[in-house]
């Protein structure tokens, strides 16, 4: 009892409820202890501590002082002062002093702090990184920079030491949790370095390193157990891999089904033992799969290291977003005081001249992308309307008023000569910019003076060029029949000529929208004129699905193309809001009356809302009954995230939005493009907005043209965008990149590797 009602203290407490009311109800649970335990007793003390954290929530300070050391004063007594809980006071009551600005007084405690721990632990104590990161903030507040990036960088170092002890004997989601602790840290640092100006090459170089290493960590940990379990390395984890994917599958048909008849009660826990069994099977892999080795694969991306794996002449371009510390705020001053994007610039061979740029307010940065990608839907809109509901003279480009503030913002700031080859690899929202599609000066954009690629992390050059050993053929997927379905004559032909779609793979989001794909005629001309030009190359004929054979359930068994094309209908759907849910269970939760221990937006996962339209999905949305092979036509990116793509040099989705998901900082954007990498795809052409049929038709096949001639997979894009710029401006039209900016290429840019014969 005294333990709920501490932690329904401290639910209502993050929930920003009444502050009184929940101090009156810490004091009621330490009333009881006091009642069923002596004063001298430490888990008496343990309860007056976490009173004092609750006052000094609420502003209380000296209440919360003198609660602190009456806890230090107890457990003294009886546990000692090397215990690590004594050591956790001491933080706490250092962390209070900071607060009050009373520096001179927490310096000591924060020291005692770390020596206890250490002395118990030495470095591997968990709590050694957040003091040494908290005194390294006192110590920039009192004016001693050089003291205080000496300790954060030790701090930082010190989370990279237990990253990788921790993250090969844990599941995805505990590593995702685990990093989400050590992002403070970081960001104090990066905070540190950018209050000098101009930041030296040495500190900008030793941060870069640091974002190198910590950026796209969650997939990098992904992919090396994909590489062993896909080389087949391991042959006696087999039967361990196919329970796991099966597990996953089983979450998202019961995510994408919902309830249904079921009690929501029974439903999630029905979900909560399939997660729970899903995070036992990535663990025990995660121990058994010894090239997971992050170690090497994160220590070793170094600015040497990268520098040295760009391609000649090639400049990269490292974004990151990072909430700002504020080392000087005391009380209530706020110690965060918002995010901001950082630019790292490193030339090729060139690791000693790295560059560290402040790129400003996140939050303005971001505004002005969604503005600038709203502009370019809205013109078109008004080009496309008839010239009788267009009223006034025509409007100046819309796109090119956020377009150029945008421009000004995040690429003229980086100081980049014309001419440039450039890597960029984004972070935040940035993911949703094509840099190539802003204006630059005289009506033109920066394509015409920039080649652009893109990484989800600076450390991907170090896989350039890697071996595609599995790599067999190309496969064209196009123009699927949505309204592929079951006659009824089939049906009477019995069972095993008829299904309905799988159970539960039917999102509800899908239903409740009314989703439908309509035709698209263009896709079936691209994917010809693709196959021939393919077919006359060294690559042979290729595999062509058109129409009914664009089945889900064959496209998820396909093995390692050397280059996979699919023109369909791409989609990504946004979450849906469980706040008021939420809200109403928050005390039953805190209570442990709700057997839900995952949040229910944390089931709507952005792999399961986006994917790629196949045969007979719109059949499937109406409930008809569809052929086996054809599964519910939605290839979600959890399906892809499955396959086994190792070694394919080249996936193109020529389709709309494929490009989008759910974007979390430092881990680039969840939906399509991550599950591809995740595949094994080295290199992706996507898009970033709805494309229209004719005009991605044309681009595409024009970037195919350019690719058989031996260009690199970046420039062949580039220069089938430079077409259709020039073709625009011939027939007298200004280039509108609604039709050629939306495709950007994320990996290795370079050329393929053509099997002759494959």
């Amino acid at each position: 009892m005294i333990e709920t009602l501490s932690t329904v203290g401290a639910v209502l407490l993050a929930k920003q409820h009444d502050g009184r009311a929940i101090v009156r109800l810490c004091r009621q649970a330490l009333a009881i202890r006091r009642e069923s335990l002596p004063s001298t007793h430490p888990k008496f003390a343990e309860s007056v501590s976490n009173l004092a954290v609750l006052y000094e929530k609420t502003g209380d300070y000296r209440s919360a002082e003198q609660l602190y050391r009456d806890a230090l004063r107890v457990m003294e007594e009886t546990l000692g002062k090397s215990h690590p809980k004594y050591a956790t006071v001491l933080t706490n009551l250092a962390t209070l002093y900071q607060i009050m600005g009373e520096h001179d007084l927490a310096e000591p405690l924060l020291r005692q702090a770390i020596d206890t721990g250490q002395q118990m632990m030495g470095e591997g104590d968990p709590e050694c990184s957040p003091r040494l990161a908290s005194l390294a903030a006192l110590c920039a507040g009192t004016g001693r920079s050089e003291e205080a990036l000496a300790l954060i960088t030790r701090s930082v170092q010190l989370d990279e030491e237990m990253i990788i002890r921790v993250f090969s004997f844990v599941n995805e989601s505990q590593r995702t949790a685990f990093l989400g602790r050590t992002e403070a840290n970081l960001d104090v640092f990066l905070s540190l370095v950018r209050s000098e100006e101009p930041v030296p090459t040495d500190k900008a170089a030793q941060a870069l390193t640091f974002v190198l290493h910590r950026k796209g960590l969650l997939l990098e940990m992904l992919v090396g157990q994909r590489d062993a379990a896909l080389a087949g390395r391991h042959p006696h984890l087999s039967a361990a891999l196919q329970n796991l994917n099966r597990v996953r599958a089983q979450i998202a048909h019961a995510v994408l089904a919902g309830p249904g008849s079921e009690a929501p009660a029974a439903y999630r826990q029905t979900i909560t033992r399939r997660l729970t069994e899903r995070d036992r099977l990535e663990a025990e892999l995660a121990r058994q799969i010894p090239e997971t080795d992050l170690k090497r694969r994160m220590l070793g991306a170094d600015c040497d290291a990268v520098a040295s794996a760009l391609p000649q002449d090639s400049v990269l371009v490292e974004f990151a977003r990072f909430d700002v510390f504020d080392f000087k705020a005391i009380r209530d001053q706020p110690r965060w005081t918002g995010a901001r994007y950082l630019a790292f610039i490193l030339p090729a061979r060139r690791p000693r001249d790295v560059q560290m740029i402040d790129l400003g307010d996140a939050e303005a940065i971001e505004a002005e992308i969604g503005a600038f990608r709203r502009q370019i839907a809205q013109e078109r809109a008004h080009r496309q309307a008839p010239a009788t509901e267009r009223s006034g003279p025509p409007e100046p480009r819309l796109c090119e008023r956020p377009g150029t503030h945008l421009r000004q913002l995040v690429f003229d700031p980086l100081g980049l000569p014309p001419g440039s080859r450039i890597l960029i690899s984004p972070d935040g929202d940035l993911n949703l910019l094509p840099f190539e599609a802003l204006p630059a000066e005289d009506g033109r954009f920066l394509i015409e003076d920039y080649q652009f690629s893109y990484l989800g992390s600076g450390r991907d050059v170090l896989r350039f060029g890697e071996s595609g050993a599995y790599a067999t053929e190309a496969l064209i997927v196009a123009d699927p029949d949505f309204d592929l379905a079951v006659s009824q004559g089939e049906q009477g032909a019995g069972a095993d000529h008829s299904t309905e779609s799988p159970p539960g793979r039917r999102s509800r989001e899908l239903t409740s929208t009314s989703l439908h794909f309509d035709p698209l005629s263009a896709t079936r001309r691209e994917g010809e004129e693709i196959a021939a030009l393919l077919g006359s190359s060294t690559f042979g004929p290729p595999r062509v699905w058109i129409g009914s054979d664009a089945l889900e359930a064959r496209f998820k068994a396909v093995r390692s193309p050397m280059l996979l094309h699919v023109a369909s209908h791409g989609f990504f759907l946004q979450d849906q809001d469980w706040s008021a849910l939420r809200k109403e269970h928050d005390i039953r939760i805190a209570l442990g009356t709700e057997g839900m221990v995952h949040g229910l937006g944390g089931l709507e996962s952005p792999l399961l809302r986006s994917g790629i339209a196949l045969a007979g999905v719109n059949a499937a949305l109406r409930g008809e009954p569809i052929p086996p092979e054809a599964e519910d036509g939605l290839l979600t990116a959890e399906d892809v995230s499955g396959m086994s793509l190792l070694g394919t040099e080249l996936v193109v989705l020529s389709a709309c939005d494929t490009g989008l998901g759910e974007v979390k900082r430092g881990e680039g954007v969840f939906g399509l493009r991550r599950a591809f990498v995740h595949a094994g795809a080295a290199t992706l052409v996507m898009s970033l907005w709805k494309v229209p049929d004719d005009e991605t038709r044309e681009l595409i096949v024009e970037f195919y043209r350019h690719l058989l001639a031996g260009q690199g997979r970046a420039e062949a894009l580039r220069n089938a965008q430079l077409a259709m710029i020039g073709c625009s401006r011939t027939r007298g039209e200004p280039p509108d990149p609604f039709y050629w900016g939306a495709f950007i290429c994320q990996g290795d840019p370079g050329p393929l590797r053509i099997v002759p014969g494959a």
